[in-house]
């Protein structure tokens, strides 16, 4: 058996496709639509040094060449040339028989003309299909080229090409019949940057050519369904261009003579893109690297790579990606080929600049994104040149989602990135979509490894964003986050949302590492934020935070980072309608290090925080940060928090609340303290503040001058707010005339209820729930009767009393009863437990 059971799956596939090509004898063979124009193979002829059939005739008109074939394959080993008489600039070869072109060996053209392929019945080229074009090359399962004259060559309805059809091509025309185009190869190698282990170095590797146009020029594949099985294409410093389209027109616009660009908008509709098997699609090199994916459902999986590397001075251009549907981003799966020595194999979508040049931008439109299994886009740069801009559309959702369970030796979930380890400036990240969600630790960041200014980080997501649970081999969180882990300081962090969850561990972050400046915070969520709980079996909390951190030592290692930064933190400014902050998670500006805390800001209607959780300002030897909170209303409950403290030598921070209730009960505190330094300031504004026995507003200092406590409370004329009594007393005996109790001829007695004595030790000790009452169901008060006739049988029944709350009316007592546990009480007679009739 094979050590490399797929690998061993990709051979068996490519023997099959080498068995199935057609024979040599019937590899070339012309159709006579051409007439008397008709193209000629010769054999047997020495070209470049190697045995080879050329090719000549064809129709020629103006600058145009065209070839029309019955049946059109390359053997493996095989080197077909088309000659390319002078003045020709664009060959057109049709296919016109009933079967698919297999194309295994060496395909070129003697000249610099542009080459058009075209077979509708589909299109494969082999692991060792080699282009030898000095032009543009483009294969199509397209029915036909349209020319801008209006000519139509045509494969499916073939006629003889007007004399006049003297054009450059304008548009490829196709039915809902068109074959499938497939690139086979034996995949890449390369080594993936990002990894935690490799952050400030490229990715390595040597990239392999594959199917490959000269620098400058570009290669194009358009069919209906176009997959890559381990295949590599190459346009250095120039444009690839894949499409899968199933029906309607794709225009044909030239930059120069030798270039062009595919526009789809007249496209009626799409078919898929797959790359698997560790597929390259590459445009990289010094100047003008593009590349384009248009299709319906885009899948990039078994760490399939697209890659623009800058490897010069001049800035380059863009890896695009239009998907209607879904654009899916895999990285290891069960099927991808297993390399000694590639468990690192990047893959995705990478953009890297390693010079002076800016790295090319990568631009996303999606129905929905998917980046699964460590998949990744990364966009870096290791020079003094910029790193390329990222922008995602997806109209419905974005999900970034967890490790690969078949590559456990990479350490890092699904990553979407901008970065720089050198001098330039990372790019910005701009996503856009209605729901965005990260689970399993998947990584959404722009990220500072050397002296470069971190990108800017821009979400806006209509209705959600959701972050919950943790990557299990290294307990990373599911992460929003703008880091410096270098002298550069970090980009901004903006989110506009309408909802915001963080669960189980899930964490917002723009922090510094190193000696780099934080970037600031800022989160916008219309309807709510809710942020609660930790990584399960950790206390690591549910998380917004701007800080300066220490890390472990074996990371810091790693990393190469100082064991105390010293970079400032940013501020974190947050505006909703409800914030929850529950069950140890933590809203926080902290500095570890030798800088500033930031200052935490929040705007609310309602600010609750309850179990354990809170809001923080933080330092160990710089000042505390300032933490302003205004809301209708603040609660704090079961030990939660607001607290501005300094735990070196630092000052504590201010802490300024504005609020009509501020509630802090069982254990919750208010403080603004300090160790050496001074304490800070703690000013509350509030129409009323309740604080349980056991909740505390401090602002003090262990070893240094306390801080101040004011709480500012509207003051209350309770003289004037009163209305004046009545001159005229009712007696007590004339309120009794007119009861019941003035027809009993008995002697008035009276009836105290006490319980265990004392006030509540906290409004939440009273009587919170209901008292079990035990009445006997078949049993009646007598008229007059204090007490029931008889006492509780096994057939009582069980009553419910409320606490009594303003508003509720006043009844007059009328029963005595038993508690389960043998009090009496005295209660209101009603129906629906005792039929109480008063005379």
């Amino acid at each position: 058996m094979s050590r490399f059971p797929h690998l061993t799956e990709v051979w068996l596939g490519l023997g099959l496709a080498i068995l199935l090509t057609p024979s040599t004898q019937a590899q070339i063979l012309p159709d006579s639509t051409l007439g008397a124009e008709n193209s000629t193979v010769t054999p047997h002829q020495v070209i470049n040094g190697l045995p080879s059939e050329r090719i000549d005739g064809g129709a020629r008109r103006g600058a145009n060449l065209f070839h029309s074939f019955q049946e059109f394959n390359i053997n493996e080993g095989q080197t077909v040339y088309f000659s390319n008489p002078n003045g020709v600039e664009h060959i057109f070869s049709r296919v016109t028989g009933n079967n698919l072109s297999a194309i295994f060996g060496k395909l070129g053209v003697l000249g610099n003309a542009n080459f058009f392929f075209i077979n509708p019945n589909g299109i494969i080229f082999g692991p060792n299909a080699i282009l030898d074009v000095n032009g543009s090359f483009l294969a199509t399962t397209a029915s036909s080229i349209h020319l801008s004259d209006g000519t139509i060559f045509s494969a499916k309805n073939p006629q003889a090409v007007p004399l006049l059809a003297i054009n450059v091509p304008l548009a490829l025309g196709f039915l809902e019949s068109s074959g499938k185009i497939e690139v086979q190869g034996r995949g890449h190698n390369l080594i993936a940057p990002g990894d935690t282990r490799l952050p400030n170095i490229p990715i390595g590797g040597t990239i392999p050519t594959g199917l490959a146009v000269k620098p400058e020029h570009t290669l194009a594949l358009v069919g209906g369904e176009v997959n890559f099985q381990g295949g590599v294409v190459t346009a250095p410093s120039g444009r690839v261009e894949i499409g899968s389209v199933s029906s309607g027109q794709v225009k044909i616009a030239f930059t120069n003579p030798n270039n062009f660009t595919l526009n789809y908008e007249d496209v009626s509709r799409l078919q898929d893109i797959s790359l698997t098997r560790r597929s390259l699609v590459n445009a990289s090199g010094t100047t003008n690297g593009n590349i384009s994916l248009f299709g319906r459902n885009i899948n990039i999986t078994d760490a399939s790579l697209v890659l623009i590397e800058n490897q010069g001075a001049n800035p380059l251009g863009t890896i695009q990606v239009n998907a209607s549907d879904t654009l899916t981003i895999t990285g290891t799966t069960e099927f991808t080929p297993v390399f000694p020595g590639l468990a690192r194999s990047t893959r995705g979508l990478l953009s890297q600049a390693l010079a002076q040049g800016k790295g090319a931008d990568i631009n996303i439109w999606a129905n929905r994104l998917i980046v699964q299994d460590s998949g990744r886009i990364y966009l870096s740069t290791f020079g003094s040149g910029a790193g390329g801009n990222l922008a995602i559309q997806a109209k419905d959702s974005v999900q970034i989602l967890g490790i690969s369970p078949f590559d456990p030796s990479f350490p890092l979930s699904s990553i979407v990135s901008t970065a720089t380890a050198g001098s330039g400036t990372a790019g910005n990240l701009n996503l856009v979509t209605q729901n965005l969600s990260l689970r399993e630790g998947g990584l959404l960041s722009t990220t500072v490894f050397g002296s470069g200014s971190g990108g800017e980080l821009t979400i806006a997501a209509t209705e959600e964003i959701n972050l919950t649970g943790f990557n299990p081999n290294s307990l990373v969180p599911s992460l929003i986050s703008s880091i410096t882990q270098g002298s550069g300081p970090g980009g901004n962090l903006l989110i506009n949302t309408q909802r915001l969850t963080l669960t189980d561990g899930g964490r917002v972050d723009s922090s510094t590492l190193a000696s780099g400046k934080a970037g600031s915070l800022t989160i916008n969520a219309t309807d709510f934020i809710q942020v609660s709980g930790t990584i399960p079996g950790s206390v690591n909390p549910s998380l917004i935070i701007s800080s300066a951190n220490r890390v472990d030592p074996k990371i810091r290692q790693g990393l190469g980072l100082p064991e105390i930064p010293t970079g400032a933190s940013g501020n974190v400014n947050i505006k909703t309608r409800q914030l929850s902050v529950t069950d140890g998670a933590s809203i926080s500006v902290r500095n570890d290090g030798t800088g500033d805390a930031g200052n935490l800001q929040i705007q609310a209607r309602s600010i609750d925080l309850d179990r354990s959780s809170g809001i923080t300002a933080s330092t160990f030897s710089g000042n505390g940060g300032n933490i302003d909170l205004a809301a209708e209303r603040i609660q704090l409950r079961r030990n939660s928090n607001i607290t501005a403290t300094a735990s070196g030598t630092g000052n504590g921070g201010n802490i300024t609340l504005a609020t009509n209730p501020l509630i802090s009960l069982e254990g919750s505190n208010i403080s603004a303290n300090a160790f050496i330094g001074r304490g800070g300031q703690v000013q509350i504004s509030a129409k009323g503040a309740f604080l349980s026995t056991d909740s505390q507003i401090t602002a003090s200092s262990q070893f240094g001058i306390n801080g101040i406590v004011a709480i500012n409370t509207p003051e209350t004329n309770i003289q004037n707010s009163l209305e004046p009594l009545e001159l005229r007393l009712i007696s007590p005996d004339e309120t009794i005339a007119r009861s019941c109790l003035a027809r009993r001829n008995e002697q008035q007695g009276s009836f105290t209820y006490t319980r265990t004595g004392g006030v509540p030790i906290t409004p939440e000790s009273g009587i919170n729930e209901r008292e079990a009452l035990s009445v006997p169901s078949t049993t009646e008060l007598s008229p007059g009767s204090s007490t029931p006739s008889s006492i509780p049988t096994e057939n009582e029944q069980f009553i419910s009393v409320h606490p009594w709350k303003s508003g509720d009316p006043i009844i007059r007592g009328g029963a005595i009863v038993r508690t389960v546990d043998g009090r009496t009480l005295l209660i209101a007679a009603t129906p629906q437990n005792i039929n109480l009739i008063c005379q």
